[in-house]
């Protein structure tokens, strides 16, 4: 009998009149009035409600995590056994492609990981987005920084904070964003975007 209706189903042919007749051959059986039995089943049931209220809580501060490798740029090569678009002269650009997880909630971090090959303070980097989901346009959103300016040190890794560009963002949205060099010798090799999500 214990087999017969398999845990994780509903089965509507089972009724009040069913369970009512179920509690009271428990009760039979374990020597408690149905009273008493009612009373465990309902505590009982109160607290898989908070045990599933809770779980289902702390599933909404998980932080995940995931890397895009750079997608396309002017020159592509490797640094090192890294794959990288490769940056050295004015307008040379690197694109990254990449979608939002359809369990996005809200953005921690968005970040373009670069190597930069010149210690240079203020190294002038543009950077732009175009995003939108299906049945929209793929640019419905456009932002982009112009202005923003970075000190760096040659070939020690940078994360270039790109969350300002990404305002109206949505889960199973599709993202490119372009990185270009504004000014010659300001080299840098674009590894790809960082993106940390709840």
């Amino acid at each position: 009998m214990s087999g017969a209706y398999p845990k994780g189903k509903r089965y509507p042919e089972i009724d009040a009149e069913d369970i009512t007749s179920g509690i009271l051959a428990l009760a039979r059986l374990s020597g408690l009035t149905k009273d008493q039995l009612a009373a465990a089943a309902g505590l009982l049931l109160t607290q898989m409600e908070t045990a599933v209220c809770s779980e289902t809580e702390a599933k909404s501060y998980v932080t995940r995590e995931f890397f895009v490798p750079v997608t396309y740029g002017t020159l592509m090569g490797e640094d090192a056994a890294h794959p990288v678009a490769i940056l050295t002269n004015a307008n040379d650009k690197a694109f990254i492609a990449f979608g939002v997880p359809h369990d996005y909630t809200s953005m921690i971090a968005a970040d373009v990981i670069v190597i930069p090959k010149d210690t240079l303070p203020a190294v002038d980097w543009s950077i732009y987005t175009k995003y939108g989901a299906l049945a929209e346009s793929y640019i419905i959103h456009e932002e982009v920084d112009m202005t923003t300016t970075y000190d760096v040190i040659s070939n020690i890794l940078f994360a270039v904070d790109i969350r300002g560009l990404l305002t109206s963002l949505l889960a199973d949205d599709y993202v490119g964003v372009e990185f270009r060099i504004r000014t010659a010798d300001h080299d840098v090799n674009v590894l790809g975007v960082r993106f940390k999500y709840s």
